[in-house]
């Protein structure tokens, strides 16, 4: 009997490891798992543009810029989780939502599995695959892009 245990035991822990899918993915609060994020800035043109970062064949924004976008260091990605995860305050969301910043979200293969989408002007944003958090810490998102190096607005639309 003793035996049997052991043997179930160890089959159950090979098991166990061997269905382990982090390979390089991240994960923490994410609900699906990637392998790199990049940041764009996107519609800089046109300030009240409903484009956003991927159309409705998943073609991405030919807007963009940079074109191949900012990769994300572990410690912003981390940052953007705690933006768009979890549990914050509620503000004000216009009708609008001209979005002008993004993220895309990259499988191991290079294949799109997410992709973010906010404007910054009437507080709004939206998310593939469905389960962010119901409010995003905007202040944060901001301080983000600013990182990154992204602008938050064209000076042309002042």
């Amino acid at each position: 009997m003793n035996t049997f245990l052991r043997a179930t035991l160890g089959v159950i822990v090979l098991m166990t490891s061997s269905c382990s899918t982090d390979s390089g993915s991240k994960s923490g609060k994410w609900h699906f798992t990637f392998n790199e994020v990049r940041a764009f800035r996107l519609n800089w043109e046109n300030e009240q543009s409903f484009a956003r970062i991927l159309d409705g064949d998943g073609n991405l924004n030919p807007t963009r810029i940079p074109q191949d976008g900012f990769v994300l260091t572990n410690e912003q990605i981390t940052a953007l989780e705690a933006a768009v995860t979890g549990d914050h305050p509620d503000h004000p969301i216009a009708d609008c939502f001209y979005p002008h910043h993004a993220f895309i979200f990259y499988g191991e293969s290079g294949e799109i599995v997410g992709h973010i989408d906010i404007c910054f002007l009437c507080s709004n944003y939206s998310g593939e695959p469905q389960g962010y958090a119901g409010n995003w810490n905007l202040v944060a998102l901001r301080k983000l892009f600013s990182d990154i190096g992204i602008p938050l607005s064209n000076t042309d639309w002042d």
